[in-house]
């Protein structure tokens, strides 16, 4: 069943506190619009888009993304996008890499690796 739109801007478009997996905690959805959920807390915010979550849905009636919460969120990160949230605190701009575009560009594939992998026709030292 594909997800509907217009009953997830009904349910959370006026805002919705939803619970965190582990610790007790909230995040909160501060608003819904035509194209993606906006979440904040009181040190980051993210934007999942409709038409990740969209194809998130697709996925799990697949059964190739788990319906469990905890599992759910690795597999959408893997198969569908890595949104990753933006510190309210800061610029979006990596502070561990020095804003370099090449790793900011793999984080934002979703990378997993232990160790960066050596840039195209770049020797390392």
């Amino acid at each position: 069943m594909p997800l509907d739109w217009n009953i997830v801007v009904a349910k959370y478009g006026a805002g919705y506190r939803v619970p965190t997996i582990r610790g007790g905690k909230f995040v909160n959805i501060v608003r819904v619009d035509d194209e993606a959920i906006h979440i904040e807390s009181p040190i980051w915010k993210a934007r999942l888009q409709r038409k990740n979550l969209e194809a998130a849905v697709d996925l799990i009636e697949a059964e190739v993304i788990s319906r469990d919460p905890g599992l759910f969120v690795e597999d959408y990160i893997l198969y569908v996008a890595h949104e990753r949230a933006s510190s309210v605190a800061r610029p979006s701009t990596s502070v561990v890499n020095g804003g370099d575009p090449y790793v900011d560009e793999l984080a934002a594939q979703g990378s997993r690796a232990t160790r960066l992998p050596d840039r195209p026709n770049q020797h390392p030292f």
